[in-house]
């Protein structure tokens, strides 16, 4: 009885990327957006849009009000029902999730080409007010959940932070823990929420789990050129590293096959 990954080449089961603006976008960009994503949708093995509303509450003037603000997603499905890739574009921000992980170096590559010319189509017309990039990792626990001890995989640092109970493993629980960093002259957003979870497998057997969200946002001073987001997304990424690659133990590093690195 003992720790898994999610899947048997490392732990990620699913990453996201998104933008947000400073300002709502026009309708007719947002539309437009989608008109130019179509055109590439067939090629990306993408499926046909999907109608977002999204609700606003407007605080401000004699009484609060709701807006209505209508966008579109898309998404690529490994099979019915599992969606394997998805793209989203409302009036404040577009987001890429992807449970379809194959090493960053791919997925940075099919991020780019799946949602690189819809940014800055996008960033032409409003700027940018943050860029985001997070890892979601899983391990499960094989064996009864009354053994499911995540001091294995977790590290002194995040354990010393729990209630005895929790850290021996005999009780559920969340931990957040978030901060600002400096990299290359700029400020970074750094978050990461873990949480031990139980849930049921196909036969209904009670399963234990350890997830970990790991998430990296920068917020520029100024414009934001989408030039440089593949810069941007390797600081993203070589950050989410670091904070995961930290939460884990020894043992729980060896699992994904990951070391910690020096601090930028």
């Amino acid at each position: 009885m003992t720790w898994a990954t999610v899947n048997s080449a490392h732990a990620i089961e699913r990453i996201g990327f998104s933008v947000s603006f400073k300002e709502a976008l026009p309708k007719k960009t947002v539309e437009a957006a989608w008109r130019s994503f179509e055109n590439r949708a067939t090629e990306l093995r993408f499926g046909p849009r999907q109608e977002n509303k999204i609700q606003e509450l407007m605080i401000g003037g004699n009484s609060p009000t709701i807006q209505q603000s209508i966008g579109w997603s898309s998404q690529r499905d490994k099979r019915p029902g599992l969606t394997a890739e998805a793209i989203s574009v409302d009036n404040r921000s577009v987001t890429y999730e992807s449970s379809d992980y194959r090493g960053w170096t791919t997925a940075v590559k099919r991020l780019q080409n799946v949602i690189g010319g819809t940014v800055q189509h996008l960033s032409d017309v409003v700027d940018v007010q943050a860029v985001d990039l997070n890892y979601t990792d899983r391990f499960i626990f094989e064996g009864d959940i009354g053994n499911a001890d995540p001091s294995l995989i977790l590290s002194a640092d995040v354990l010393k932070l729990l209630a005895v109970d929790a850290a021996r493993g005999a009780k559920l629980w969340h931990l957040h823990r978030g901060w600002f960093k400096t990299l290359y002259g700029k400020e970074y957003l750094i978050n990461q929420n873990i949480d031990v979870q139980d849930a049921k497998s196909p036969a209904g057997a009670p399963v234990r789990s350890v997830q970990i969200l790991s998430k990296a946002e920068l917020r520029p001073d100024g414009s934001f050129e989408v030039s440089t987001l593949e810069d941007v997304l390797k600081t993203l990424h070589d950050e989410c590293h670091n904070v995961f690659a930290d939460c884990l133990s020894d043992y729980g590093r060896s699992m994904v096959g990951i070391e910690k690195r020096e601090a930028i």
